[in-house]
C-alpha cells in the first residue's frame, strides 16, 4: 500500500507502519527503505516502524500475524464434604500475557454443577450439557476484554450424603493454561476424619501455609504439575458422650414441679437428636435448647425423641420442665427418673425444695 504522486520531479518522505491490538507486523523485503528509530509508541499501539525514503524507487511487503492471548493458571480449590453435598470452592487467578482475552473456557467434573461464578470482569457463563472424559466445558464471558491478572471464584455442587470411604477428589482441568499451579485443601463435616491415599503430582504441606482459612480444613496439598490425582481416605469418628445432670424437684401441695437441667459433651462425630427417658405420668412437659427444630414422645419406648438442626458437637445444654401430680398426704415422689439415654457416662445432682413444711 503507496501513494506516488504522477509527474513529481523528486519523491521522499517518512513511512510508518503501527499495529493496535493482538496482530503482530513484520516488515519484510524492504528496498529503497531507511530504518529510523520511531520512539515511545502512543497508548494502544503495541508495534511501530519507521521509515525514511529517498525516491519513489522504493517498496516493502508487511507480514501480519493473530497473537493468542497466553493464561497462566494459579488456583486455590477446597473440597469439602458437608452432610448432604460434595462442594468444590476454588480461586483461579489468571495471568494474561501477550493479548487480551475476552472469553476463557475450563473443563469441570461432569456430575458437578454450577452453584456461582463471579470475578470482577465477569458477565456470564456457559457450560456444555454435553460430557467428555467425564468432564464437561464450562466458558466464562468477561464483559470487556481483559488483560494481566483476574480473579475468578467458583462454587461446584454435587448432592451426595456424607459417608466414609474413599473419595477420588475430581480435578478441574484448565487445556488452555500455559502453565497451573495452586494449592489443593480437603475440609470435612464435623464427625470424619480424612486421610491421603494415592497422591499423584501433589505434595502435603502444613495447613498454616494454605493462603485460605477454612472451616473445616483438614488435609492440604501444593501442585506443581497441571495434572494430578488424589485418593482420599475417609473415616467415621467414633461418638462419646457424657452427660451432666441437675435434677431440681419443688413441692407444693398435690403436685411437684420438675426442672431437669442436662449438660451434654460430644466427642467424635455430632450428634442428631436427644433420647431422653420420661415417665408418661410427668404432664405438661416443656423442651428448651438452642438448637431444637422438634420433638415428640416415644410411648412405646418410654422416650422423648429431640431433633436437633443443626447436629451438636461438642458441649450442648438441654433444659427439660415437667409437673407431677402426687397425694398431698403421703405422696410419693421418685426423683432421677428423668434420664437422658444412649450416652457413655452420667453424674450428676438432685435437689429437693419445697416452701412447706414436708417430712422425707
Amino acid at each position: 500500500m503507496r501513494l506516488t504522486p504522477q509527474g513529481a520531479v523528486r519523491h521522499s518522505g517518512y513511512l510508518q507502519v503501527l499495529s493496535e491490538g493482538a496482530v503482530a507486523l513484520e516488515i519484510t523485503n524492504p528496498v529503497g527503505l531507511i530504518q529510523m528509530a520511531p520512539g515511545e509508541p502512543p497508548a494502544g499501539v503495541r508495534q511501530i516502524f519507521l521509515y525514511r525514503f529517498p525516491s519513489a524507487q522504493h517498496s516493502y511487503i508487511v507480514s501480519a500475524r493473530q497473537i493468542l492471548p497466553e493464561v497462566a493458571v494459579s488456583q486455590t480449590t477446597i473440597y469439602q464434604m458437608t452432610e448432604t453435598d460434595r462442594v468444590i470452592t476454588s480461586r483461579i487467578e489468571l495471568d494474561i500475557s501477550k493479548a487480551p482475552l475476552r472469553e476463557w473456557s475450563l473443563r469441570i467434573p461432569e456430575d458437578y454443577s454450577v452453584g456461582s461464578i463471579s470475578g470482577a470482569a465477569v458477565a456470564d457463563y456457559i457450560h456444555s450439557a454435553e460430557p467428555e472424559d467425564g468432564t464437561r466445558s464450562l466458558k466464562v464471558l468477561f464483559t470487556q476484554a481483559v488483560a494481566d491478572r483476574q480473579l475468578i471464584e467458583f462454587r461446584l455442587e454435587r448432592n451426595i450424603a456424607a459417608t466414609a470411604g474413599e473419595w477420588v477428589l475430581p480435578p478441574l482441568v484448565f487445556p488452555e493454561a500455559k502453565s497451573v499451579r495452586g494449592n489443593i485443601g480437603v475440609a470435612t463435616v464435623a464427625g470424619y476424619r480424612v486421610k491421603p491415599g494415592e497422591l499423584q503430582n501433589l505434595t502435603e504441606i502444613p495447613q498454616n501455609l494454605f493462603p485460605l482459612q477454612f472451616a473445616g480444613l483438614q488435609q492440604t496439598f501444593r501442585q506443581r504439575e497441571p495434572e494430578w490425582s488424589a485418593g482420599i481416605d475417609i473415616e467415621a469418628l467414633p461418638q462419646s458422650v457424657q452427660a451432666d445432670v441437675f435434677h431440681l424437684y419443688s413441692l407444693k401441695e398435690g403436685i411437684a414441679y420438675g426442672s431437669v437441667l442436662i449438660d451434654y459433651a460430644i466427642i467424635g462425630s455430632p450428634v442428631n437428636e436427644w433420647r431422653i427417658t420420661v415417665p408418661a405420668e410427668l404432664g405438661n412437659l416443656a423442651i428448651e435448647s438452642q438448637n431444637v427444630q422438634s420433638w415428640r414422645r416415644d410411648e412405646e419406648n418410654g422416650e422423648v425423641i429431640v431433633t436437633l438442626h443443626p447436629p451438636a458437637l461438642g458441649e450442648a445444654t438441654l433444659l427439660l420442665t415437667f409437673e407431677q401430680p402426687m397425694d398431698a398426704r403421703n405422696g410419693l415422689l421418685q426423683p432421677g427418673q428423668v434420664a437422658p439415654a444412649g450416652v457413655q457416662g452420667e453424674r450428676g445432682y438432685i435437689q429437693v425444695v419445697s416452701p412447706s413444711q414436708v417430712r422425707q
